[in-house]
């Protein structure tokens, strides 16, 4: 029954004075603790409320306050009971509410603009007061601190922002708010929005100068300017996250080895210096080429003793109208980054009769061709013999069977032309090595157009 008596009382206890301890600390005025009430109302009755207008801003309290250059509008009006209590407060300093509970009682608008996707610390944590004196500053919006050129650097570490080599214009101006809302922002890292714009950099950058091309960087056209540039301060020209040199900053997204997975790399790309053929905003050009990759015009940039090739008679139609018809722009597994074997495969991509001619099952190739590749013959680029080759038929053929060098006629009997009369299976053609063989390869024996027996190949031309 004791034990009950005293659970009884001890809960009683609690239930009564627990919440007076809960209800924390109580400030008072010092003149209350003094018993100088006096001092802020005058007259013999001063127990009646009735403060002199600017009691608190002059006189032997705060008479320092109101000297600056921006004053707190409650401030300035001498109507410090907006924000104080007179007498005493649960709040230090005589706070009518805490932190920013205080401020939305004035400043409603903020409170819903406070509610986007991205808020400051400082007002997330309700703490106006760590940028804003709630007096006075010589800084526009009360802001504490000397200069508005350093403001942010009380929190934020300032080598971090300007400690490298490249500084970003409104870094080192100390125009934070040029990219950042102070507040909340429905942007990552409280960027401001930005409408007609659409990128916040192309409030100061102008955009036709990066997206007037026809093909646009992915990141450019997205906005992602980030991916590529650092916002505050960097060690690389145009503030580059890295260096373009060797390719680091491009091999960030593009696949490295992709590129350069082969034996042959061409000579910019191994050095890393894509910007020699591509450009990193915008391009007129496909694949953010520098030039028209068209009739050479981007190759002959670097390769400029090619341009002598268009001073020939004959030009190879890839080089005419593409060099990458023939060259891989990057890597290849072949010599002079060609996209296919050298030796025939590159070029049976676009002759495709011949593809069809070589893979006859009993086709008997040219030696010269399985030894060394259409380029015996044939310049790859230009040249002033039809064809593409590389002199007259007849003298080409001479260069490896030279024992018909001295001779006009008498192969493959006597009297029998090698040249100078006209083709009788083409009366518009002279008659050379290729009206009786093919030069490529043929089915019959010694590369001759026709079969030997019962002498068929000759009833081509002659009648028996």
């Amino acid at each position: 029954m004791k034990r009950i008596f005293l659970f009884i009382i001890f809960f009683l206890y609690v239930s009564i004075f627990l919440p007076f301890y809960a209800e924390g600390k109580t400030y008072t005025h010092k003149f209350i603790n003094l018993k100088k009430c006096s001092l802020c109302h005058p007259g013999k009755n001063y127990k009646k409320i009735i403060p002199t207008k600017a009691n608190c801003t002059t006189g032997i309290c705060h008479s320092n306050i109101t000297k600056l250059k921006y004053v707190h509008g409650p401030v300035g009006v001498k109507h410090c009971i907006s924000c104080h209590k007179p007498h005493e407060s649960k709040n230090k300093t005589l706070l009518i509410k805490k932190d920013s509970k205080l401020c939305y009682y004035c400043h409603k608008d903020k409170k819903i603009e406070f509610k986007k996707k991205s808020i400051h610390k400082p007002v997330k944590d309700g703490k106006c007061t760590l940028c804003h004196d709630p007096h006075e500053s010589n800084l526009k919006f009360q802001l504490k601190g000397k200069s508005i050129d350093d403001f942010c650097y009380k929190c934020h570490k300032k080598d971090k922002f300007t400690g490298k080599k490249f500084v970003h214009g409104p870094v080192g101006a100390g125009k934070c708010l040029d990219c950042h809302d102070p507040h909340a922002s429905d942007n990552r890292k409280l960027l401001k929005s930005v409408k007609k714009e659409k990128i916040l950099c192309f409030k100061c950058h102008d955009k036709k100068r990066f997206v007037k091309g026809k093909d646009v960087h992915g990141p450019v056209g997205g906005g992602l300017c980030y991916k590529c540039h650092e916002a505050h301060t960097s060690n690389y020209k145009n503030l580059l996250v890295k260096p373009l040199l060797n390719g680091e900053l491009c091999f960030e997204c593009h696949n490295r080895y992709k590129i350069i997975e082969h034996e042959y790399v061409h000579g910019p790309v191994g050095a890393g210096l894509c910007n020699a053929c591509h450009l990193p905003h915008s391009s007129n050009y496909s694949r953010l080429l520098v030039a028209d990759g068209n009739h050479g015009n981007l190759c002959f940039k670097c390769h400029k003793d090619a341009k002598k090739f268009f001073n020939k008679k004959f030009i190879h139609k890839p080089v005419a109208e593409n060099c990458d018809n023939c060259h891989s722009p990057h890597s290849s597994p072949y010599k002079f980054q060609l996209i296919g074997d050298p030796k025939t495969e590159v070029c049976l991509k676009c002759h495709k009769k011949l593809k069809k001619e070589f893979s006859e099952s009993n086709f008997k190739f040219h030696p010269i061709i399985t030894e060394k590749g259409c380029k015996a013959c044939h310049n790859p680029h230009a040249t002033n013999f039809k064809y593409m080759l590389f002199d007259k038929i007849n003298p080409l053929c001479k260069k490896c069977h030279t024992w018909y060098k001295k001779i006009k006629r008498g192969h493959p009997v006597t009297r029998h032309p090698i040249k100078g009369k006209r083709n009788p299976l083409n009366k518009k053609k002279k008659f050379n090595c290729a009206s009786c063989h093919n030069p490529h390869g043929s089915v019959y024996d010694n590369l001759l157009i026709g079969s030997m027996n019962n002498f068929d190949v000759c009833k081509k031309c002659h009648n028996y």
